[in-house]
């Protein structure tokens, strides 16, 4: 395994630690102490891709938990290896429709980008990233629902 840090994850956790750190939501002091680091620049510094300090699964467990449960190192992780995160608990407490009018919403969207993109015939590398996008929101959508209303997959 190369000594680097993945410029991709370290871009997502430094995007949900400086996005998450205000007053009106978490500081950095409090995401530091949260994930078990001495102290607010330690938070900053697991986010820099020059740093030697590794993101670990638990320091994207505790920034997860402790930014109110903002997927995006999760979705980066996932993206990287082909598959999709599912936060299952936003849609524990909520009726079965809430989550069937989301993955209505999220595959329509998919399909209708895709029929935008392949206008020409041709798919873009631009048209490429939003069809994934895309692709992973429905398909978590879908997931969720299931797993709302008891279905195995």
């Amino acid at each position: 395994m190369s000594s680097t840090k993945n410029p991709e994850i370290s871009r997502a956790v430094r995007a949900v630690i400086c996005e998450n750190a205000n007053p009106y939501r978490y500081n950095a002091k409090t995401i530091a102490a949260a994930m078990g680091l001495r102290d607010e620049y330690a938070a900053y510094e697991l986010a820099n891709p020059d740093s030697t300090r590794h993101v670990w699964a638990e320091d994207v467990i505790s920034l997860f938990l402790c930014s109110g449960r903002d997927p995006r190192v999760f979705d980066e992780i996932c993206r990287q290896v082909g598959a999709v995160f599912v936060d299952l608990d936003k849609f524990n407490h909520a009726q079965a429709e809430v989550p069937l009018a989301t993955a209505m919403r999220e595959a329509s969207e998919f399909f209708a980008e895709a029929a935008r993109d392949l206008e020409d015939g041709k798919i873009t590398p631009l048209e490429r990233v939003h069809l994934e996008r895309e692709a992973r929101e429905a398909i978590a959508a879908v997931v969720a629902f299931c797993a709302r209303v008891g279905v195995a997959l």
